[in-house]
């Protein structure tokens, strides 16, 4: 083997040990928050977990707050792939699946408090993928201040209904949920959004 595709296999290499530890990292806060709440869980039980360097660990995240948010990225992006030309009713019904399937995992998040909670991510997550699902969906180049006004009061309304939901115990059907949050959409949005 030549010098020059010794290094691309070297580089190959560093990189799927590199995605591993990450997975790694992700799935031991999963598994962690699971059983504990973020604020009992410390970055010596998730390089544990993971069997990871410390240095491994801020390779990717600066805390365990990002970790716990990068975990639900991910997760809800390999959850729904596929999904960005489904009704948006079946978008949120995947998500109240998807939450459910999880619940011990978002109890726990949704106790996080301050700059870092959870819920403070998760609202900032929603507008950024609500605002580009009107716009692939709309076919506008920009949004008007009323429908950022829209999105704003939808993404707010939906995830704290959700929030209540997972803090109460998940009682109430997820597809349910989803159509209560669908029906209660702006019209302006729903139109774009089915």
């Amino acid at each position: 083997m030549d010098v020059q595709n010794w290094m691309i296999v070297t580089k190959c290499l560093v990189e799927v040990i590199h995605m591993d530890s990450r997975r790694r990292l992700l799935t031991a806060m999963h598994d962690l928050l699971g059983q504990n709440s973020i604020e009992k869980i410390t970055v010596k039980q998730l390089l544990e977990t993971a069997d990871v360097s410390r240095g491994t660990f801020y390779t990717y995240f600066p805390d365990k707050y990002a970790l716990m948010n990068s975990y639900f990225r991910d997760a809800v992006y390999q959850h729904m792939q596929g999904a960005v030309s489904d009704p948006w009713v079946t978008i949120l019904e995947k998500g109240g699946l998807f939450l459910k399937a999880n619940q011990a995992y978002f109890t726990e998040a949704m106790k996080s408090n301050g700059q870092n909670s959870f819920l403070e991510f998760w609202v900032d997550d929603s507008l950024k993928n609500v605002r580009y699902g009107l716009l692939l969906r709309s076919g506008k180049q920009r949004l008007s201040e009323l429908d950022e006004q829209r999105i704003q009061f939808f993404v707010a309304g939906y995830t704290q209904l959700t929030r209540n939901w997972i803090v109460s115990g998940m009682v109430e059907d997820p597809v349910q949920l989803a159509e209560t949050i669908y029906d209660l959409m702006p019209a302006e949005l729903k139109r774009y959004l089915w």
